[in-house]
């Protein structure tokens, strides 16, 4: 073949093909056009692939399904979803939550776990409504060792008014549910039924 000729030829298409799929009924040229029109990464998809054995349409149909119950707009890209969202502002990890609450986020993990709550929008709820009982003296609360210290007796004390005040209270004052959503309790959700359904026209099979 001459140089002549051979500038005229097609240039060879190096890349590995790409597949058209179909998704919620909708057809994409290939994956990365799904990924690319419906601003979920790849690699985001691939995880949830790789983690439960689904194949691609499977999994972008899940991710995409959370997105749209999340509440999260169309055009923002996605390739980690939040834990939850407070008025608009994303948090990745409950340690990250909690650190701006300034509560332990191994107390908000125990108590969830302990108390069977189903996400941890639900757990703070809760956990604004635990009460304890202390003694309450000018306008504070005191502990039965603070009274031992000024002077009460072990009778004396007893004279102390009680009050109830807010276990934990850091989260006073907070709302965690107007604007709020559990991003992380709706993915586990959306997940669970379609692998169950998954599961099932498998075994029908």
């Amino acid at each position: 073949m001459r140089m002549e000729e051979a500038l005229f030829l097609p240039i060879r298409q190096m890349n590995k093909p790409q597949y058209e799929i179909t998704c919620r009924g909708k057809t994409y040229q290939s994956k990365r056009a799904f990924a690319r029109e419906n601003n979920i990464g790849i690699v985001c998809i691939r995880e949830m692939m790789e983690n439960h054995g689904v194949d691609f349409e499977t999994a972008a149909a899940i991710l995409l399904e959370i997105k749209e119950k999340a509440g999260i707009p169309a055009e923002q890209m996605i390739t980690r979803f939040p834990m939850c969202m407070i008025r608009g502002k994303e948090y990745r990890t409950l340690i990250e939550l909690a650190a701006e609450l300034k509560i332990s986020a191994a107390a908000v993990s125990t108590y969830k776990n302990r108390n069977g709550c189903g996400g941890i929008l639900e757990t703070l709820c809760q956990m604004q409504k635990e009460e304890r009982e202390t003694y309450f003296l000018d306008g504070r609360a005191v502990s039965y060792k603070e009274l031992m210290q000024m002077g009460y007796t072990s009778v004396s004390y007893q004279t102390v008014p009680k009050k109830k005040i807010p276990l934990y209270p850091q989260l006073a004052g907070h709302d965690f549910v107007t604007g709020c959503v559990d991003v992380a309790k709706i993915y586990e959700e959306v997940k669970s039924e379609r692998l169950e359904q998954e599961k099932g026209m498998q075994m029908n099979m």
